[in-house]
């Protein structure tokens, strides 16, 4: 039913085509030709209804969809290691670069032109990714600055209707007492009518967690799983129950970078704790949250 070439040898172009099943076979050229090169066959195959057509970038549009796709490696769901084959250090090892390209045996070779002297961004680490309710359930950890610890978020992102249609808007969901991330996505059964409409669905945990500061885990209602959704500001716990910054500005931010959502349109709601936390971040944002 499917066949492609991606040798860049033209009579293997052709063969794919003919290989393909007559009627509604279909054919995809994706090596690039030495130049001058050129591709032929028998009309009769063409008459038969076989499709023969190309694509660079998979098909990917260069500047409103490649972005897309630096977003899956940025969130970890696409590993660029096994492609880069060859590491240079040094702008002098340039040639040796191109003669690793041309011997067959590097796929992507990367020189390494001088230090930067910049500290590279830690990415996030994609610790779920499952198929739910006509999109993504995905989860995150990430380091905050916010929080200064590790945090973790889950979000489910709807399926695309079509590749040019509009990016969903956003609804932040902030759980109660004792929840984590995990709670409202797995008691909720919300999305099957997320996906129905086209929405993101955000849900941050309800507190730093791993910090072991002095009594965070004597009661239910103080400390961990329990951050109200404010700023604290008595030490030791104003250096990492930051909350209120977290989910108004630091997660808003992280997910409009990550995942191919409405920067713009966003709610905010939740149950308990988190109903208060949600009115809180609406009531003192005026404009920020549609509701």
């Amino acid at each position: 039913d499917y066949t492609y070439d991606c040798t860049g040898i033209v009579q293997v172009m052709r063969c794919a085509l003919e290989v393909a099943h007559r009627g509604w076979g279909e054919s995809c050229v994706i090596g690039v030709a030495a130049a001058g090169k050129e591709i032929s066959t028998r009309p009769f195959q063409l008459v038969t209804g076989r499709n023969w057509k190309g694509t660079a970038f998979g098909g990917w549009k260069s500047r409103t969809e490649v972005p897309k796709l630096v977003q899956t490696v940025m969130r970890g769901e696409m590993a660029l290691e096994p492609y880069i084959t060859h590491t240079f250090n040094g702008l002098e090892h340039v040639n040796e670069s191109i003669d690793a390209l041309h011997s067959g045996s590097c796929l992507r070779a990367v020189v390494q032109i001088s230090e930067s002297g910049l500290t590279p961004q830690k990415l996030p680490k994609l610790k779920g990714n499952v198929r739910l309710n006509g999109g993504w359930m995905k989860q995150l950890s990430h380091w905050s600055e916010s929080c200064q610890c590790e945090m973790t978020f889950s979000v489910f992102l709807p399926d695309q209707q079509a590749r040019t249609a509009p990016l969903p808007p956003v609804l932040y969901y902030l759980s109660g007492l004792t929840c984590s991330d995990e709670n409202a996505r797995t008691k909720a059964h919300f999305a099957e009518e997320a996906g129905r409409v086209g929405l993101a669905v955000v849900f941050p945990d309800t507190s730093p967690r791993g910090v072991n500061l002095p009594g965070e885990d004597d009661s239910y209602d103080f400390g961990s799983a329990a951050g109200f959704y404010v700023n604290a500001t008595t030490e030791p716990w104003s250096k990492h129950y930051k909350m209120y910054d977290y989910v108004t500005k630091e997660l808003p931010e992280l997910v409009s970078g990550l995942f191919p959502v409405d920067p713009v349109r966003m709610s905010i709601t939740g149950h308990s704790m988190g109903g208060h936390g949600a009115m809180i971040a609406h009531l003192k944002n005026p404009g920020k949250y549609t509701s």
